[in-house]
């Protein structure tokens, strides 16, 4: 009785989901709180500062074998020396081209950078192109154009507004099981700053399971563009973590680092207080706690030395709860 009215309704509802859009959204907020900043030697002279932040990303397949991301990112930063600034940005925008040469990936655009363990470089982003693929030994080779700036300094960042480099990067990557992987980075650029200092960087790096709740990871680096201050070094110990799902969970870590002024960019997974440009060595503690579902709180507290006089910096803190949605 009702066929006609059904086959109808098919009808209506196929030509919605064919012309539903394909993109899907996500995003992230966070709200971070830090003390000394910039690695002020004197706890009276601390720089403090507050950040929030909110990210809307988005991913769509336009075709077989294509893929394309694109980010937002818009945050309010406030400071103790009286600097107070809003920063809008498209960190993200990039496209991938699935098997272009056998199993080989091909990614142009603003797309995000990570080498090794992290030591080398943890970038917000890059422009350029990049390769990726392989089986056992996962590969990762990039071209392209870095022109962040992340502070005042000179002679040791990976790039300012002011000197502008062109950057190659290798990343390669090989699980021996499940729960041991090893790497070998690379990363060079030339500065036009005569003050800017060349990188010629290669890290090796492990990262492994050595129970079932601790994470140990490990992983040396060095400039061969320089014969002194142009070696560092890392290691963390991880227990368990805070999954965003599940709430309640929770982890620790504590690591130490020697970081000699030339061995590294200031993009690394670790603090370098942007500015400083004297290495730094010393302890880290970090605790996170999943608060309630996609919320996290983190806080990281490090005790740290500069390398080049053994004078000891004010006391690090870092702060903050993100949420994902």
């Amino acid at each position: 009785e009702f066929s006609s009215e059904l086959n109808n309704l098919g009808v209506r509802v196929g030509n919605l989901e064919k012309n539903a859009s394909s993109i899907k959204f996500s995003g992230d907020a966070r709200f971070r709180y830090t003390s000394n900043y910039d690695g002020i030697l004197n706890s009276a002279t601390t720089q403090d500062r507050t950040q929030t932040r909110i990210r809307i990303k988005g991913e769509a397949n336009p075709a077989d074998n294509v893929s394309l991301v694109f980010r937002t990112s818009a945050q309010n930063k406030i400071a103790d020396n009286n600097v107070a600034n809003d920063q809008f940005e498209f960190d993200l925008g990039y496209v991938t081209f699935k098997d272009v040469f056998g199993s080989t990936n091909l990614t142009l655009g603003r797309s995000y950078g990570f080498l090794g363990q992290g030591l080398l470089w943890d970038a917000p982003y890059y422009d350029g192109a990049r390769l990726s693929g392989g089986n056992k030994v996962k590969f990762d080779i990039g071209f392209g154009d870095n022109r962040y700036t992340p502070g005042p300094q000179t002679n040791n960042t990976l790039n300012s507004s002011a000197d502008p480099r062109a950057i190659k990067t290798l990343n390669l990557s090989y699980n021996f099981s499940q729960d041991f992987n090893m790497t070998l980075a690379a990363l060079y650029t030339t500065s036009q700053n005569p003050a800017g200092g060349d990188k010629e960087l290669i890290a090796i790096g492990a990262k492994g399971k050595i129970s079932p709740v601790f994470t140990m990871l490990a992983e040396y680096a060095e400039n061969k563009a320089y014969d002194n201050n142009n070696k560092g070094f890392w290691t963390r110990l991880t227990y368990k973590g805070a999954d965003k799902k599940v709430v309640g969970s929770y982890g620790a870590h504590i690591d130490y680092r020697k970081i000699e002024h030339h061995s590294t960019t200031d993009y690394g997974s670790l603090n370098l207080y942007y500015g400083s440009g004297d290495g730094l060595k010393g302890m880290g503690y970090g605790f996170q706690y999943t608060v309630a579902k996609n919320t996290v709180w983190s806080t990281e507290f490090e005790t740290l030395k500069r390398t080049n006089d053994g004078e000891k910096l004010a006391n690090y803190i870092n702060t903050r709860l993100e949420w994902s949605f």
